[in-house]
């Protein structure tokens, strides 16, 4: 995004803040610099005239003149303000911004026509060419709307809508010819729905809310689904300045009172929530998984053989034996599964792969970003037409166009790609591939008849996708305004809350951010749900865990303490508490907490090993060692335990016994700190040789050095002098040491 949109996206952010606060006077001579420089006399006009009114009101309210009007006019300015600062703002990109879609105005402005002119009568072209069709059919061997004359019409229209700015009755009209037209096919219309989406995004304007409202009502389930979501993504982007739009908010209102509204923008949330997911599950990908694969890659090139995947006896089963493929790699299996889980549920799983596949001329084009998938697309055709000898593409182009799990976008780059892949590869994948697609599609067709709402989800899974490609993938996509990188705090915004009211929703989405491990947004929505009256154990509980895990521990505390109130689960809260407070330092506190869980479950090691530490942290080693004794008891061959009390035992001058348990660390499988300690002991005792030797073992032991010995040396130098080894004979031990293992 360049600065000249960043410079003026900002100023227009300050007014519209100042304009709802009420700040009009400031909020004015800001808008009079942005009529100055847009070069429109008509804009420094009306912004002296919205001066003067106000300048009427505040004269008028000062003198105690009663005006029952006046909030109406104060309403109607900031509008009107608003509105202003709009067309000034986008007036001086219009001139000299440097961004794709200011680029693009600039050319249409160029033209000697109307753009809706020749929109118009190409759409007429159109109509004429369907009428041919159906009273002379022979005359046609294509699918309407696929000639390439059409295409260039719809994305002709397509860049008219989406560099809209304020909706005229032309624009309007072009809207609606396209969409209600009996002639335009389907995913013709949704590339329109789409541009208006992204025009709304773009430039706010209410009639573009009122269109993206009134199909989403459509009779076809893609054009209805993707304004929609259309809608809800513009919301996100324009939700402060709503308020200054009640009638909207009223139609908006009504909207979601419609059977089966509210449900499908619950879809399209969850969905755009789960789009969080996607960058984390690339890098996995790209980090742990496809490494993995490298490693068993020439297995499974035994194991994917097409002869043995697909043998010639029809009655053979298919057995690749994964279980052996993955025998060295247990995990990758795993994690593999957890992947297909994610892809079923509607996780985009596919971005790393295809993110590589959009560098074809088809993706140069704007308009294909938001192309749903057909096999008549003259671009299919082409890629598919060398491959007719090898495999059956009407088979395969259909079962892609029906398969779910893979959003349009890249439904593309898998067609446009196949023809790049060597031959042995692209038998394995299309054999594969077809292999599957009656079983998905009869998977497909089962969930739909017992789950009509499947048919949405699915259609709200790939466009999502869809849109999530193209804000992060298109070659001019950072100069547009990426609703996927705000956060989807859907509970903070007003518009979203009238859609969907009930607080259920707001509950889900914080419990999904929890399962997902996003502290901050989970702790943001429990926060907000504690404000508006929720009150139960599981969000105190879950509230504190997530301050926990953000280190704001006194706030954790905070939480953690209210939960604690209703005596559920109390053991865990008290561990809880005393973990808290051990971490602020507070260790007086924790112990006292630590030690009621101790009461409520005696014998627990995490809770005498934490008690134990606490007493250490105070340098009351007596009293650790005591707690880490009884915790021996408890689990006589834990090693853990062992350090902790060797260590104890050293610090606290008891040099028989900590030599006693360095041995049986040592003896076993000791690391660089048990040589090292052990070492001191032995030098406590004044056996200097044995030190010397675990000194070296402890430099020796991998992953260690000279250097980091010396790091952990120095540090253990005051415990070495308090007990009476001199600061000249610890300098010494330590050159010696560098001479010995250099």
């Amino acid at each position: 995004m360049n600065e000249g949109k960043n410079k003026i996206s900002d100023e227009l952010d300050q007014i519209i803040s100042l304009i709802l606060g009420r700040r009009l006077k400031e909020a004015i001579d800001r808008v009079k610099s942005l009529a100055g420089e847009s070069g429109r006399e008509e804009y420094v006009s009306q912004v002296e005239s919205l001066d003067a009114t106000y300048g009427n009101l505040l004269k008028y309210a000062m003198e105690d003149v009663e005006d029952l009007s006046r909030d109406q006019i104060f309403s109607k300015l900031q509008l009107s303000l608003l509105e202003l600062a709009d067309q000034a703002g986008h007036q001086i990109l219009k001139k000299s911004g440097t961004g794709y879609p200011f680029r693009m105005k600039r050319i249409l402005d160029k033209e000697v026509k109307q753009p809706n002119e020749v929109a118009q009568e190409a759409l007429t072209g159109i109509q004429f060419r369907a009428d041919i069709s159906e009273i002379m059919p022979g005359e046609s061997g294509r699918v309407l709307g696929s000639a390439p004359e059409d295409l260039e019409v719809i994305r002709r229209i397509f860049d008219l809508v989406w560099l809209a700015d304020q909706f005229s009755e032309a624009d309007t009209h072009l809207f609606r010819s396209v969409l209600d037209s009996g002639n335009i096919p389907w995913h013709q219309k949704c590339v329109v729905v789409s541009a208006l989406t992204l025009s709304l995004i773009r430039y706010f304007h209410p009639g573009k809310v009122e269109l993206l409202i009134h199909y989403g009502s459509d009779v076809s389930e893609q054009i209805r689904c993707r304004s929609l979501t259309g809608l809800l993504l513009s919301l996100i982007i324009h939700d402060r300045r709503l308020i200054l739009y009640p009638e909207l908010n009223r139609k908006l209102a009504a909207y979601t009172e419609i059977p089966g509204n509210r449900e499908s923008f619950r879809m399209i949330a969850l969905q755009m929530l789960k789009s969080k997911e996607t960058e984390k599950i690339s890098r996995r990908l790209d980090e742990e998984i496809l490494p993995e694969v490298e490693k068993i890659q020439p297995r499974l090139r035994d194991k994917l053989d097409p002869d043995t995947l697909f043998p010639v006896d029809p009655d053979a089963d298919r057995n690749p034996d994964w279980e052996v493929v993955f025998e060295d790699s247990p995990e990758l299996l795993d994690k593999l599964q957890d992947l297909s889980r994610m892809q079923l549920e509607g996780t985009d799983v596919f971005l790393s792969a295809f993110s590589r596949l959009k560098h074809f001329d088809f993706f140069d084009e704007m308009v294909n970003w938001f192309m749903p998938f057909y096999p008549d697309h003259p671009s299919v055709t082409r890629a598919m037409q060398h491959e007719q000898d090898e495999i059956d593409t009407a088979l395969f182009t259909d079962g892609l166009a029906r398969s779910f799990y893979m959003c349009n976008s890249d439904k593309y780059s898998f067609c446009l790609n196949i023809g790049y892949l060597p031959p042995r590869q692209k038998k394995i994948m299309l054999d594969m591939f077809n292999a599957e697609v009656e079983q998905l599609a009869e998977l497909a067709r089962e969930d739909e008849m017992l789950n009509q709402s499947a048919i949405s989800r699915n259609i709200i899974s790939q466009y999502v996708q869809d849109l999530y490609r193209f804000f992060k993938l298109f070659s001019y996509h950072q100069d547009f305004t990426d609703p996927f990188a705000k956060p989807f705090s859907f509970h903070r915004f007003n518009s979203f809350r009238i859609i969907i009211p009930d607080r259920d929703f707001y509950r889900n989405m914080a419990e999904f951010y929890f399962k997902r491990e996003y502290w901050r947004d989970s702790q943001d929505v429990f926060h907000w749900l504690a404000g508006e009256g929720e009150a139960d154990f599981e969000l105190f509980e879950k509230m504190g865990y997530t301050f926990e895990k953000l280190d704001l521990y006194k706030d954790a505390v905070t939480w953690y303490l209210k939960a604690e109130l209703f005596d559920a689960n109390r053991f865990w809260i008290l561990q809880k508490l005393g973990l808290c407070y051990r971490k602020i330092k507070d260790y007086r506190e924790s112990i006292a907490w630590f030690v009621e869980a101790d009461k409520l479950v005696p014998g627990n090691i995490r809770v005498m090993t934490h008690i134990g530490h606490c007493h250490f942290d105070l340098g009351e080693y007596d009293e650790a060692l005591n707690w880490y004794f009884r915790a021996e008891v408890r689990e006589p061959e834990n090693r853990k335990i062992h350090r902790l009390i060797a260590w104890s035992l050293l610090l606290t001058g008891r040099f028989d016994e900590a030599k006693a348990y360095y041995k049986r660390l040592v003896d076993d499988t000791p690391d660089q700190f048990d040589l090292m300690n052990a070492g001191h002991v032995f030098w406590c005792l004044g056996d200097r040789k044995e030190a010397i030797r675990h000194y070296r073992g402890s430099i020796h032991h991998p992953g260690n050095d000279v250097e980091r010995f010396m790091t952990g040396f120095r540090n253990d130098s005051g415990m070495l002098e308090s007990h009476g080894i001199p600061l000249t004979e610890l300098n010494f031990m330590a050159d010696y040491l560098k001479y010995a293992t250099g």
